[in-house]
């Protein structure tokens, strides 16, 4: 079984065309999604706004606005940290200032790109806040909304307190409990890790490089073929059994196929610094039962000679799609059948590599890790049966 072995890992590692898929195409889907994350990424990235402040009779009558203009307005008004140390974060500002007499000098520098926004309070006392549609959508500018929406809601609560309770505005006691600390906001974590919402994408591709590697071990098995040449058909009449042949061609697929995922993996972590979770054993284990259960479906569809190695691709295309990889259309559908018909994503051997890496990165236990790993396993047992019965049963007129 060794010469077998030693046979089918030389026969696949010269065969570029095969290996292509299983390493080189994962890595280049991977720099693609690297490129298409970062700017997304950056887009989203907080940057001090340049905001234009009408300072007129209205503002100065605005209670306490200028204050908040101010607090908005200094070094450390906000933290940008990770969430793990907010105080390692490096202070940035929400807003530069850019005070203006009158409304039409501020509307003019809106218009010509000069600032972001322009805050102008009307007849009323109530803000106003013009954005230029081109910073709609940034993240800044809403976070500058929030800042004002906040600054509303605690001026309307002092009014408040101010018509229904005036005796507790004559101690000061109220004022100062809205300007202190006493009610703030905290950043929680439920996992162990920071939540990425790409990390899902990077999952489904190495699920999906798995999936291609049963071409390997379906080229393989079709070398296997006592009519692929008058070596095979040798081989299959020699004293070595049937069982141990093919025992043989899956675990030399298997070798080669996991050295192809080990390479994505490594390229994920420390060129792309896709995140995986903290034990590096798991998750090797995790690419190990895979590739198993991969070669394994390989060498079954390679018992059938009308089954090309191209349908194998197309089917791992058709699978890919109900684990996540083909964008957030492809996520939700997947969500949604899990909800409705679990059995039948629980069936998709993708959905369960991916869905094991996930749990080790957002689980604090290994029920789920564990769960599908054995999944998979009884898959690999299961199709590893079946090409063995696949095998038994072909006959030949002639070699």
């Amino acid at each position: 079984m060794l010469q077998s072995i030693a046979v089918c890992v030389r026969t696949l590692a010269r065969n570029a065309s095969l290996i292509f898929w299983p390493l080189v195409f994962p890595l280049i889907m991977a720099v693609l999604l690297s490129l298409i994350f970062a700017g997304v990424e950056d887009s989203l990235a907080l940057s001090t706004v340049r905001l234009g402040v009408v300072r007129d009779d209205a503002l100065a009558a605005a209670t306490g606005l200028e204050e908040t203009l101010e607090a908005i307005s200094s070094d450390d008004a906000v933290s940008t940290g990770d969430g793990e140390g907010e105080a390692d974060g490096e202070a940035a500002r929400v807003a530069d200032l850019s005070p203006f007499t009158d409304a039409e000098a501020a509307t003019a520098a809106l218009e010509a790109g000069d600032v972001d926004a322009v805050l102008q309070v009307d007849d009323a006392g109530t803000p106003r806040l013009t954005v230029d549609p081109r910073d709609a959508s940034q993240v800044s500018v809403e976070v500058l909304r929030q800042v004002l929406a906040s600054y509303l809601h605690t001026r309307t609560a002092i009014e408040r307190v101010a018509r229904d309770n005036p005796a507790a505005l004559v101690s000061g006691d109220a004022i100062a409990a809205f300007r202190s600390e006493a009610v703030r906001t905290a950043r929680l974590s439920l996992t162990d890790v920071a939540p990425d919402p790409f990390a899902r994408y990077y999952y489904a591709l190495l699920a999906m490089a798995a999936g291609m590697g049963a071409m390997l071990c379906a080229a393989a098995m079709r070398n296997l073929s006592p009519a692929a040449s008058a070596v095979a058909a040798r081989r299959l009449v020699g004293a070595t059994s049937r069982w141990r042949l093919l025992a043989g061609t899956i675990v030399g697929a298997w070798l080669c196929e996991f050295a192809c995922l080990a390479v994505a993996l490594a390229f994920m972590w420390f060129v792309i610094d896709v995140r995986f979770g903290g034990n590096v054993m798991l998750i090797v284990g995790a690419l190990a039962v895979s590739s198993l259960m991969a070669c394994a479906a390989g060498g079954f569809f390679g018992t059938f000679r009308r089954v090309s190695i191209g349908a194998i691709s197309g089917i791992t295309c058709l699978l890919s799609l109900f684990s996540g990889l083909y964008g957030p259309a492809s996520q939700a559908l997947t969500d949604s059948l899990e909800q409705s018909v679990p059995v039948l994503i629980h069936a998709n051997p993708l959905w369960q590599i991916a869905n094991s890496l996930y749990a080790l990165l957002y689980y604090d236990t290994l029920d789920v890790y564990a769960q599908g790993c054995l999944t998979l396993a009884a898959m690999a047992v299961a199709f590893f049966a079946l090409t063995m019965l696949r095998m038994r049963r072909q006959s030949y007129e002639q070699l």
